[in-house]
């Protein structure tokens, strides 16, 4: 046999091997469609995702998984779903949705390093302006100078 066609078989075979134990170890994630590699699942939402988003649950359940775009989106359309996630067993996951995203440069830029109260992480820093912000927000002061309507 030519060595040219060895070598080029042990390549394919060995990729083979690559992707299939990649592919064993991944996360195991919930149920959902088939997605292109660029777009995701983008192209079956249509126009009106929500129509689109009950459609799919309704064939892989409350809760899926959708890639949208280069982001990854875990998509619950139900309230028994939500509450088992979020208040369910061992505390729940609340906290561990509760931020916001952080690879966002126009956000970073416009916050201040993640320093304003929008785009802030959950915690001390945010709580204490929240705090802050419905003081000023709901104070008396402020309803004597609010406009009538």
């Amino acid at each position: 046999m030519d060595f040219q066609f060895i070598q080029t078989l042990s390549f394919i075979a060995f990729t083979l091997i690559l992707v299939f134990k990649y592919k064993a170890r991944t996360r195991r994630l919930p149920p959902g469609p088939w997605k292109l590699p660029i777009i995701g699942n983008l192209h079956q939402l249509g126009d009106s995702s929500h129509k689109s988003i009950q459609r799919l649950s309704q064939q892989y359940g409350p809760m899926m998984f959708l890639q949208l775009g280069a982001i990854p989106t875990l998509v619950i359309s139900s309230a028994d779903a939500a509450m088992a996630i979020f208040k369910g067993p061992g505390g729940g996951h609340d906290l561990a949705f509760s931020g916001r995203p952080t690879n966002l440069y126009v956000a970073k830029k416009l916050s201040y390093e993640y320093n304003s109260i929008t785009f802030a992480p959950y915690g001390e820093l945010w709580r204490e302006m929240r705090k802050i912000a419905i003081t000023e927000l709901l104070s008396s002061k402020r309803d004597s100078n609010r406009f009538e309507l």
